[in-house]
């Protein structure tokens, strides 16, 4: 009976130990299928933010593209602007020529109008001395008539004075009158040699001051002419000018607008890409902190798994060291009941009694391990 008893508390313990074993198999399954889905759940995770990575930096690429195509567009609007900033300058360059030579000709009318007029107070002064040589020849004419009237009076004179010594000097009569004759023969020859030459100087000086006034008259309408054109041909080049700088300044200002509109969109665009960085930022730092504490956690798992797996151990080990000790066991009572049959000497009984004892010293030490 106390076989029987022993037999079954050994069962009954077997059967917790069995128990006890299943389930830490049923814990270390269910550990393992916990390991297991949560594994999945972050390979399911990882590969979620991995696309999701992949569709952000794909997106950001494409931002980034964007970026340096409006990059490379502002810089050759700018390559632009400069062109055209140096063919403005070159423009005003020319234009400042322009005025210059507008100034320049400007100056030389004047100078032109200058010497107009001083050939035009030339002009007064040489009609001024041709009117007063008029006069002169007027005066000497007047000199003549009077010269004419005072031997027409000294003519008279002489024949009265004739008349009245004609009876005292009959015999100078003839050498009175020789003289006379002479003397009018010469002032005649003289007055009209020196109307001759004073008709002959005066008309040298109309005819010269004639042809330096039309030669002049003529130049100065040839430069006149010759100005206006140069004048008229500065004021296209200048409405021309003015039309180009009008429409450099229209294209400046269009192209200013359009550097402004750029660089608003590329601000936006920056301001975008900034924030949508620090989102990502933000979301890798989130996924790292949840990756580390899903690692600490897969640790701590690994942790109780590793414990759990070296509890089962030590109950198998337990196991299989009852298991043996019970077939021993086993084995020594079939041995006994055997030997039961046939009344056994006291040596046997004896020693079996201290097999009996040894059982329950091997069961008790087996109970408190």
């Amino acid at each position: 009976m106390e076989e029987k008893a022993s037999l079954q508390k050994l069962n009954s313990r077997l059967e917790e130990y069995v128990l006890g074993v299943n389930g830490l198999e049923e814990a270390k399954l269910a550990a393992e299928q916990e390991l297991e889905t949560i594994r999945l759940r972050m390979q399911q995770d990882l590969d979620a933010t991995k696309a999701r990575l992949t569709k952000e930096l794909e997106e950001t690429r494409k931002k980034l593209d964007n970026e340096m195509d409006l990059n490379s567009r502002l810089q050759v609007l700018e390559q632009e602007q400069y062109k055209e900033l140096v063919k403005f300058r070159s423009q005003q360059t020319e234009f400042e020529e322009v005025k210059v030579l507008v100034e320049t000709l400007k100056v030389q009318l004047n100078r032109e109008k200058t010497n107009a007029e001083s050939v035009k107070v030339t002009l007064s002064e040489q009609s001024t001395l041709f009117a007063s040589a008029q006069q002169r020849v007027k005066e000497l004419e007047r000199e003549v008539r009077s010269h004419v009237s005072s031997l027409s009076d000294s003519t008279l004179e002489l024949e009265e004075l004739r008349k009245k010594s004609s009876e005292f000097d009959a015999t100078r009569e003839v050498e009175i009158t020789k003289i006379r004759h002479e003397f009018t023969t010469k002032y005649q020859e003289s007055q009209s040699q020196w109307i001759r030459d004073t008709d002959e100087r005066l008309q040298s000086m109309e005819t010269e001051v004639r042809g330096h006034y039309v030669k002049v008259s003529t130049s100065l309408e040839t430069q006149l002419v010759d100005v206006r054109m140069e004048v008229e041909a500065t004021k296209k080049e200048l409405d021309r000018t003015t039309t180009e700088f009008e429409e450099s300044l229209k294209e400046r200002q269009s192209l200013t607008e359009k550097v402004a509109q750029l660089e608003r969109v590329y601000c936006e665009e920056r301001t975008k890409s900034t924030k949508e960085r620090k989102a990502y930022e933000e979301t890798m730092e989130r996924f790292r902190s949840s990756k580390l504490s899903k690692e600490v956690e897969f640790n701590e798992l690994m942790d109780v798994k590793i414990a759990l797996d070296a509890e089962i151990m030590k109950y198998r080990r337990i196991l299989d060291r009852e298991t043996s000790r019970v077939a021993e066991a086993s084995r020594v009572v079939k041995v006994i009941m055997s030997k039961a049959v046939s009344p056994p000497p006291k040596a046997k009984i004896s020693r079996k009694r201290k097999m009996e004892n040894n059982a329950e010293t091997g069961t008790k030490r087996t109970s408190a391990a």
